[in-house]
């Protein structure tokens, strides 16, 4: 919602699981989607694309066709295009190993039963996640310009925000990578 009220942003949603007769939601004065971008062309049109629990093999009408828009998506990320990745419990990210994209995240997955494990033990406790660098943070992850500040914001749930509920648990950071 805050990136379609964004009067800096230009966005475009597509929500797979809609029924037919629903309405697209985009940015004022942009066409709604009504498929994930048919070509490669469509989708070097974009800046950023941000990917949430979706089972890859659905991006396009048929298996063939989403197998060809994993391909374009990260030949889209390669030649400088963003993608953001939202891990959720049905498919992102374990639904894209062994697909192009794996190739293109900034993390190593574990082995399945590992990171089963892990959700297992730990998938119904809340956690709170650190800033790496708490005194040089990157700019996305400084709420607020004092330092402490923005610590104690993400550290500590009697003053700060509340605390993430899920996560997919990962091996390490790929090279290059940069953890925030």
């Amino acid at each position: 919602n805050i990136l379609l009220r964004a009067k800096n942003v230009k966005a475009q949603c597509l929500l797979l699981d809609a029924d037919n007769d629903f309405i697209q939601e985009s940015s004022q004065g942009l066409a709604a989607l009504s498929s994930f971008p048919p070509t490669k062309k469509d989708l070097l049109a974009y800046d950023v694309v941000i990917l949430g629990d979706v089972p890859p093999l659905r991006l396009r009408s048929t298996h063939e066709e989403s197998e060809q828009a994993l391909k374009d998506l990260k030949e889209f990320v390669t030649l400088g295009g963003g993608l953001v990745c939202i891990a959720g419990m049905l498919d992102m990210p374990r639904s894209y190993v062994g697909t192009p994209i794996e190739d293109v995240l900034p993390v190593v997955l574990g082995e399945y039963d590992e990171e089963m494990r892990i959700v297992r033990d730990n998938g119904s406790r809340p956690f709170r996640p650190l800033i790496e660098n708490a005194r040089e943070p990157h700019e996305i992850v400084r709420l607020e310009q004092d330092l402490e500040k923005n610590r104690l914001l993400w550290e500590d749930g009697s003053v700060g925000l509340p605390p993430q509920e899920w996560y997919w648990p990962v091996r390490k950071a790929k090279a290059g990578a940069e953890v925030m």
